[in-house]
């Protein structure tokens, strides 16, 4: 019940969010950035055909097709967020929200892949051009983010022979933008950072960071390949903002101490999540 109420709700939002970047940040600037939003803009400049019957069209055909090569339980699984885009699109208003195509571009690109990023989270789609790469994935092996990244680069260029240069510029500047929201939105807010510490004061260290910011600690046993002495690496897993106050730990006890930091993108288990899984 609560994953159909979690669909019900969330994909009409993050479809929303897509088609508000589609109708009143990228059409009244002829910025077409891939998808059926894209084509629809470039089909309504061609033959001037309503965006709705382009989006509706697109989507139908190919949810058809889905479940020809996909099976049914694909076909239910994608026919909700389907007809919602051409909903989407005739609802909202096609009116340019700002006359600053840039403006558009960066804040239409958030729109998109806040979007985008719902349905990911919800393992729900907008079928559309996503319905082609999942169709050769499955038949022919191929990947189904690359197949994807070809068909919205085809509508991108199109756009350029359609618009000229400089709509093809904001159009690939729109996917670019999306793909690295997405990229922060997914990741970037559970960044954590991994530090390695190889120091002869690892208890006084290992301590008062247990102490002072209340994360704990691995030791781990290593031995020096010009030595041959062993030695204790002290290996510590701590959110962004806990690591000044390490900085500052281990400068305090030896400021010779040789320190390796790096970014990590997701850590699970005890201490951050309830799953003892670290990533």
């Amino acid at each position: 019940m609560v994953n159909i109420i979690k669909h019900v709700v969330g994909v009409p939002l993050g479809i929303f969010l897509i088609i508000l970047a589609v109708n009143t940040m990228f059409a009244p600037h002829d910025v077409a950035a891939g998808g059926v939003g894209g084509i629809a803009i470039i089909v309504r400049y061609l033959f001037d055909i309503n965006m709705t019957w382009t989006a509706l069209t697109i989507n139908g055909v190919l949810l058809i097709v889905g479940y020809f090569f996909l099976g049914k339980e694909f076909f239910i699984k994608t026919a909700y967020g389907s007809m919602l885009v051409p909903l989407f699109v005739a609802i909202i208003p096609q009116v340019a929200l700002t006359d600053d195509v840039l403006l558009s571009v960066l804040f239409g690109s958030l729109s998109t892949a806040m979007g985008v990023n719902i349905l990911y989270y919800l393992n729900a789609s907008s079928g559309g051009t996503t319905i082609p790469p999942l169709i050769l994935k499955r038949y022919f092996g191929t990947n189904a983010s690359l197949g994807l990244l070809i068909t919205d680069a085809v509508v991108v260029v199109a756009s350029l022979f359609v618009f000229g240069v400089e709509a093809f510029m904001y159009s690939a500047l729109v996917i670019i933008l999306t793909a690295i929201i997405m990229e922060y939105l997914t990741v970037g807010l559970t960044r954590k950072k991994v530090v390695y510490i190889i120091s002869s004061e690892i208890d006084a260290i290992a301590t008062d960071l247990m102490s002072i910011i209340g994360r704990g600690a691995t030791k781990i046993q290593a031995k020096g390949a010009y030595t041959e002495k062993d030695k204790e690496v002290l290996m510590v897993v701590l959110k962004d903002r806990d690591f000044r106050q390490l900085s500052k730990i281990i400068d305090k006890h030896d400021e010779k101490a040789f320190v390796i930091v790096q970014n990590v993108s997701k850590v699970l288990g005890e201490g951050f999540t309830y799953r003892s899984v670290v990533e």
